[in-house]
């Protein structure tokens, strides 16, 4: 009988771990920037600290004290970005993502002609990275096995 339990209790904490798993694939959220670089050179933290990205399947906003909304695609790693209010309306951008846990990393080409195959910018790439934080209700969410990913 006790082997039946414990059976029964690992078999559902091995359901709840699959379910968690199946939706931390999601970008869907409020993400915080914490890291930005372009064209090989960090940006400081004092020009992104205001910003706030918000994500849905298929849209985005993003908060910076500029309008800036548009569509998103995104699968297996990419993603395209069209802007469609604001500052980058008519504007198509591609890019590489990774979403671990709570954070999301973006590696943007701005010319809008190729998917990035790393997550590295390098002098005249036309590159940015910027690495996000998850917010949940008003607060960055932290782990305790986050390690920002380079």
């Amino acid at each position: 009988m006790k082997i039946y339990i414990y059976i029964g209790f690992i078999l559902l904490l091995g359901c709840k771990n699959l379910s968690y798993q199946s939706d931390d694939n999601s970008i869907d959220g409020n993400w915080k920037p914490f890291y930005q670089e372009i064209n090989g050179s960090s940006i400081p933290p004092m020009e992104f600290e205001h910003q706030l990205l918000i994500l849905t399947d298929t849209t985005y906003i993003m908060k910076t004290g500029y309008l800036d909304e548009g569509t998103i695609q995104h699968a297996n790693g990419k993603m395209d970005i069209t802007g469609t209010s604001g500052v980058n309306k008519g504007n198509h951008f591609k890019a590489t993502y990774y979403r671990n846990y709570d954070t999301l990393i973006l590696c943007y080409d701005l010319t809008g002609k190729i998917y990035p195959k790393q997550f590295k910018t390098f002098p005249n790439s036309n590159l940015f990275i910027c690495k996000f934080l998850k917010k949940n209700n008003g607060k960055i969410q932290y782990r305790s096995n986050h390690q920002p990913i380079d």
